[in-house]
């Protein structure tokens, strides 16, 4: 739960409000100047660190990155078999792209903490997916330029593809992404996450400061 700027259909702002994060992204077309727009309240959620770049993937292109590098490998923590009858807990999997799409989407709404169970899975996913990614990184820059020009349709960001290809070869683990402190709370209609402050600042102070 943060502040979030509100915007007409001309882009005009017209009012701040507290509410989701995640509904940041709607007051925009849907592409940069959603990215736009969610990059700033996430800069000053974050107190006003900054950020180098956006980048936003289509759900449905989740399915078509998974299956064109040949799927992604991982073992499953928990007993997900609610969600896929083959995400059974400690199983090795290499997952299809229908299967890459539930496993990152799927959330229980009627429990509290449901969202944090699923950003769970997503931190698992992306390191999987950038590590099966660098099965094709000896690939020429051209050849690997002309896969990301095939799902450039799915994705909204401001990074060159030469960019995106130095990301894919950065060595990625689950352990490199830090989730936010705070508790989740159910509210009127939807759960709702609250920051906690001191904790927020001390993280980032470890995380992005060091003393001179």
């Amino acid at each position: 739960m943060t502040e979030i700027d509100l915007y007409d259909n001309n882009g005009n702002h017209y009012a701040t409000e507290t509410a989701q994060i995640a509904t940041q992204y709607a007051y925009g077309n849907g592409a940069n100047t959603s990215c736009w727009a969610t990059k700033r309240t996430v800069s000053e959620l974050l107190n006003d660190l900054p950020i180098y770049a956006y980048f936003a993937l289509d759900i449905s292109g989740v399915s078509i990155i998974n299956d064109l590098i040949g799927g992604v490998t991982i073992t499953i923590p928990e007993d997900y078999t609610e969600i896929d009858p083959a995400f059974e807990k400690g199983k090795t999997i290499t997952l299809n792209g229908k299967q890459a799409e539930k496993y990152i989407r799927y959330r229980d709404k009627y429990l509290i903490g449901g969202n944090d169970l699923r950003m769970q899975r997503q931190a698992q996913y992306i390191p999987a997916l950038f590590n099966s990614l660098q099965k094709i990184s000896d690939e020429s820059d051209e050849k690997l330029e002309k896969k990301f020009e095939s799902v450039m349709d799915y994705m909204v960001t401001d990074l060159t593809a030469e960019e995106l290809v130095e990301l894919l070869r950065m060595d990625w683990e689950m352990e490199d992404i830090v989730s936010v402190p705070g508790e989740s709370v159910k509210g009127e209609k939807y759960e709702e996450f609250y920051v906690n402050e001191e904790e927020l600042e001390n993280l980032l102070i470890k995380m992005f400061y060091k003393l001179k």
